[in-house]
């Protein structure tokens, strides 16, 4: 039986429902992540769903381990609270084996589309792809599923739990872009406005020349303050605060990098 992306998104919709509904945790979930494998376009991995869950007891554990400050453990983007690969409850198998036989003709089309690609670069266009329209579908599903699920009452959760899709190996300007896809621009930028504060600080930066030759120094170890600061340490300077925030690095700023620009749609969405 042919099945429409419709279809196999109330399918997987239906399953996360189920496996929340009896998930017992130690304390308020304030995220879920579904995982989203598509392979790479790798013509040897299977496209996989898994579902990650982060509780507020965990999180304060491991802030209280780091010595975050509150502040950059909650809100920054780069915060290891928003990654989901730290969390305990992780990828969990949420699908039932009928769900997983539906999903198999698409599987096979991101196989094939594997074998075709194999040689295909880093795709920024995560959630979707530019370069393989079978993993475009496995993520819209994805996302079709998460933003049509409600959370069951015997789940406790925050008042203000999140609900995103996750995938391996992001950079946290992809990570946002997939949490821009089920969670209200409104509502994101409130929960995290380093994006909109680096984006402001940037573009000033890139008008300063003075600013930009000093970066550039940094960059090039010329500089006494040249080593940029671990997620830990206490930045030079407000400019390196908010791009320590997002993920971003000096080098991004002098080069107009591919992850800068990234970082930018995300501060510009509406």
């Amino acid at each position: 039986m042919s099945r429409t992306d419709e279809d196999l998104a109330d399918l997987v919709a239906h399953d996360i429902e189920a496996y929340l509904e009896t998930l017992r945790v130690e304390s308020s979930v304030y995220a879920i992540a579904l995982w989203i494998d598509d392979g790479s376009g790798a013509a040897d991995e299977t496209a996989q769903y898994g579902l990650s869950v982060g509780t507020e007891g965990e999180s304060d554990r491991q802030r209280a381990a780091c010595n975050i400050p509150h502040e950059r453990w909650a809100h920054w983007p780069s915060s290891e609270r928003w990654n989901s690969g730290n969390w305990s409850h992780l990828v969990e198998d949420f699908l039932t084996s009928s769900t997983e036989s539906a999903l198999e003709p698409l599987r096979e089309i991101i196989r094939q589309e594997g074998f075709e690609n194999e040689d295909a670069g880093f795709d920024f266009s995560w959630p979707g792809s530019d370069q393989f329209p079978g993993v475009t579908r496995w993520h819209e599903i994805a996302i079709k599923a998460l933003t049509s699920i409600s959370l069951p009452s015997t789940l406790p959760a925050t008042a203000d739990v999140v609900v995103y899709p996750e995938g391996p190996d992001l950079i946290c300007a992809q990570r946002a872009h997939g949490m821009l896809c089920t969670i209200e621009p409104n509502r994101f930028h409130k929960a995290f406005p380093a994006w909109r504060r680096m984006a402001e600080a940037v573009r000033s930066a890139r008008a300063d020349d003075a600013l930009m030759a000093e970066l550039r120094a940094r960059v090039d170890g010329e500089s006494a303050s040249a080593r940029f600061p671990r997620f830990h340490e206490e930045p030079p300077d407000e400019l390196t605060m908010l791009l320590m925030a997002c993920d971003l690095h000096w080098f991004d700023v002098t080069t107009w990098s591919d992850p800068l620009r990234s970082a930018l749609r995300v501060a510009d969405h509406r």
